[in-house]
């Protein structure tokens, strides 16, 4: 028996913990300034854990004493504890089609800055100078730069953080695969983190303050590429997982469309939202301009203009619409049938269609399919297509990081 190798394990779990509720009460402060009695009865710890941890946290700077509230108990008033939003900020980036997305946030999740640079190369020397021009129009030293958090519509090499495919940037577009290496060596001492978009996706499920859905729970974003990612739950530890998955990528119909990816039939090539605009202008007397570049300006007024047709009922657009659904319901039944799927949520600029194209879907998914799941019926809603609680989640994932250090 190893009984040293046992000790540093022991020691090494017991450190894992402390790190987890200290994480646990710093979120839950961020969600809400809360007294020490309050974090340990949210959070299930006894009150001198909650101390030790809060203590701990405060002499870090990461959280701050504020004021105290009334209360009707006997004793000395509890002091409400804050997040220190000045304690350091977050830049996200999020790669598009000849361009690209730079945000700042602070540690509270407040937006403070943000850019689009479009017709511009996403090299590791322009987001620098970026992120750079942002903090300096704030006036924040970059020394207080914690993270910076890159979203990659594509395969990456997780073992070594290298950018290897995408789907929806073409290869004159794609960022040197070098690309977080290079932004580590810009900024040293900043963690850099790389994710897929499926993974920020899931995650921001996994984060989400709805604790309605029935899991598992599939989130997919339908844009001009198609992304998802899954929530699903330990029934016996209750422990609650999140994970990208490539359901784009899931190939329908094998006498159908070529995929960028070189396959045939893949659900992103039937059903992405330039393969939509593409069937309406085909099929309808519409004339939409749109663009297979991966975020392109004029794609969601494009989506705009079939929502305005489709609340008329016309005749064509609905036509069309039902063609494009069934397939998109056969790529939502793979999953759910693979996983037992319970909730879908799907969002992206298709979901600007709203109620309409939602019930369409619900009903060809009940008429239609058969999904094999515990329950035989899904929850099925839109959710927002704004990428702001995509962004938060990037946030939140790296503080995540941070405190694992």
């Amino acid at each position: 028996m190893r009984i040293g190798a046992s000790k540093k394990k022991y020691a090494s779990s017991q450190q894992q913990l402390r790190d987890g509720n200290k994480l646990s009460i710093f979120n839950l402060i961020r969600k809400a300034p809360a007294s020490r009695i309050t974090l340990a009865k949210l959070a299930k710890l006894s009150p001198t854990t909650v101390s030790t941890l809060v203590e701990d946290l405060i002499s870090t700077g990461w959280v701050i004493e504020s004021e105290t509230v009334n209360s009707n108990a006997r004793g000395r008033r509890p002091i409400m504890l804050s997040v220190n939003a000045s304690r350091g900020y977050i830049a996200t980036v999020e790669l598009l089609s000849r361009g690209y997305i730079c945000t700042i946030y602070d540690i509270c999740l407040n937006k403070i800055s943000g850019l689009r640079v479009r017709n511009s190369p996403c090299s590791s020397t322009n987001i620098s100078a970026t992120i750079c021009d942002l903090l300096r129009a704030k006036r924040i030293p970059l020394y207080r730069l914690l993270g910076i958090h890159v979203m990659f519509p594509g395969m990456i090499n997780a073992n070594t953080n290298e950018l290897r495919f995408s789907a929806v940037i073409s290869k004159e577009d794609m960022p040197e695969s070098s690309f977080i290496q290079k932004l580590e060596k810009r900024f040293p001492g900043t963690q850099v983190l790389l994710s897929t978009n499926g993974s920020i996706i899931a995650f921001a499920e996994f984060i989400s303050t709805e604790q309605r859905s029935s899991l598992p729970l599939l989130s997919i974003n339908i844009d001009e590429g198609i992304i998802g990612g899954v929530v699903m739950c330990d029934r016996q530890s209750e422990t609650r997982v999140c994970f990208p998955i490539e359901i784009g990528h899931i190939i329908i119909d094998l006498q159908g469309n070529i995929c960028k990816c070189g396959n045939q039939g893949c659900l992103e090539a039937l059903c992405s939202t330039v393969q939509l605009f593409r069937m309406v202008n085909d099929r309808t007397d519409m004339h939409l301009t749109y663009s297979e570049s991966f975020g392109a300006d004029c794609n969601p007024e494009a989506m705009e203009l079939i929502a305005q047709r489709l609340v008329q009922y016309d005749a064509a657009l609905t036509a069309v619409l039902s063609d494009y659904i069934y397939n998109l319901c056969c790529g939502l039944v793979s999953v759910v049938n693979l996983i037992g799927v319970q909730s879908i949520r799907i969002g992206g600029d298709i979901a600007v269609l709203g109620s309409t194209f939602l019930n369409m879907v619900r009903t060809t998914l009940r008429e239609k399919f058969y999904p094999l799941n515990s329950t035989d019926s899904i929850e099925i809603e839109l959710i927002n297509s704004d990428y702001e609680h995509v962004r938060c989640a990037m946030v939140v994932m790296s503080m995540d990081e941070l405190f694992k250090r």
